[in-house]
């Protein structure tokens, strides 16, 4: 399968023509990775994003429990990881590794401003669905902090309980 038609059935390019697609297409590289390889790490630099096209990538965070990093999330064939670093290129909050052999495609944050420069319609578009994807994901975070919340007054309450 051709890298166009990958990105084409991703939410982040979601509203590109077929020509547009081909574009971003054209700027991205490849890079193969091996078993339980560090692609980018926790508090690195971001510069770029990276479209998964074959193998599996847990993204994992250090907890402040211990030194294990923590699973989070699994990227899967066809999705992107690291898109924030489209928008703001401040350190990167996990660490990708992959879980088998990998091979990516990387979208470098200098060359996407390049083009978007060129081609502003590019840049609205991308950058639109990813505001998309992150306010999903900050509501899902607020589901599951609210969620923790209860759970900790319920539990909280209980104990209290049992003490009378």
């Amino acid at each position: 399968m051709e890298l166009a038609d990958v990105l084409k059935t991703n939410q982040v390019f979601k509203g590109l023509t077929d020509e547009e697609v081909r574009h971003i297409a054209a700027i991205c590289s490849e890079k193969k990775y091996d078993s339980s390889s560090i692609i980018f790490e926790e508090n690195s630099k971001g510069s770029g994003m990276y479209i998964l096209v074959q193998g599996q990538v847990d993204i994992q965070m250090t907890m402040g429990i211990d030194d294990e990093p923590a699973t989070v999330h699994v990227i899967r064939e066809g999705e992107v990881f690291g898109e924030l670093s489209l928008v703001d290129r401040t350190p990167r909050s996990a660490t990708a590794k992959t879980a088998g052999p990998s091979s990516v495609f990387i979208l470098e944050a200098d060359k996407f401003d390049e083009l978007c420069n060129k081609n502003h319609r590019i840049g609205l578009i991308v950058m639109k669905n990813i505001a998309r994807i992150v306010t999903s994901r900050l509501r899902e975070t607020n589901i599951k902090y609210t969620e923790s919340l209860i759970w900790e007054r319920l539990s909280t309450n209980v104990e209290e309980n049992k003490e009378l």
